[in-house]
């Protein structure tokens, strides 16, 4: 699945867990700049 997000659009919801717990986009909301960043080819085969 890819979904592109333009600058100022809404983001989609985005939760998960990390080594130091879980993480909720929606925690974030009313900042004024966050960053997502994702490669999803990161540890797979190839």
């Amino acid at each position: 699945m890819s979904t592109n997000v333009k600058v100022g659009e809404p983001m989609i919801a985005v939760a998960g867990e990390t080594p130091e717990g879980p993480l909720d986009l929606a925690d974030f909301r009313g900042r004024k700049h966050v960053v997502l960043w994702s490669y999803p080819k990161d540890d797979t085969p190839g």
